[in-house]
């Protein structure tokens, strides 16, 4: 266990380094999001993720990230809001169900009861 939090506290200090030079890349502000993810550090995590999907906000993979980010920082209304004006697919619905499970409902205002088949 120590090892892995010693190369992923070298990883972020490398990818901070990086990111002093070129604060505007995406990959490297959607790296560190994911780095602190890892380590849950929410705060830092959504100070990464934020930046990475205002340089590119197309990126379905930075909402989803943001969104469980928020999740886990209990702030549901943010990570909800995220996955709202996302495709849906598995991995929304997926997140979706986990964050109102964590937010204690149980059937959330995108619930299967909601959904009309077309």
């Amino acid at each position: 266990m120590y090892n892995n939090k010693k190369n992923l506290d070298n990883t972020i200090e490398k990818l901070v380094q990086e990111f002093e030079k070129k604060p505007n890349d995406f990959n490297i502000n959607f790296s560190l999001g994911l780095k602190y993810c890892e380590k849950a550090d929410w705060t830092n995590a959504i100070k990464y993720l934020e930046k990475a999907k205002y340089i590119n906000p197309n990126n379905v993979n930075s909402h989803l990230l943001l969104s469980f980010a928020y999740s886990d920082k209990k702030d549901y209304d943010n990570a909800i809001t995220l996955i709202d004006n996302l495709p849906i697919n598995y991995k929304t619905w997926f997140l979706l169900g986990k964050i109102y499970n964590q937010k204690g409902e149980k059937n959330g205002r995108n619930s299967s009861k909601n959904i009309k088949c077309r």
